[in-house]
């Protein structure tokens, strides 16, 4: 079994969440992405949907079928740490 888990990316949720944050730190939704971007993802970016997509592809395809027991972060490099 193994698991794709998504970081930030960018979907309508994402959007959703993004200004729920913003009303409850009186800031917008920009503000809110900036600093994501800025301090918490190193490359710099939200990720986008077809990045998520291809990553989930390569994973349950054949070339993947030596493959096992693995979670792959697509996430811009959030997760610190090393298996």
């Amino acid at each position: 079994v193994n698991a794709v888990q998504p970081g930030r990316i960018a979907t309508d949720r994402l959007v959703q969440l993004d200004t729920d944050t913003a009303k409850r730190q009186n800031t917008t939704p920009e503000a809110v992405r900036k600093s994501y971007e800025e301090s918490v993802i190193p490359l710099g970016r939200y990720g986008e949907p077809a990045e998520y997509a291809a990553a989930v592809v390569f994973i349950a395809s054949p070339k993947a079928s030596y493959i096992t027991g693995v979670s792959l972060q697509v996430d811009g490099g959030m997760l610190k740490s090393m298996f």
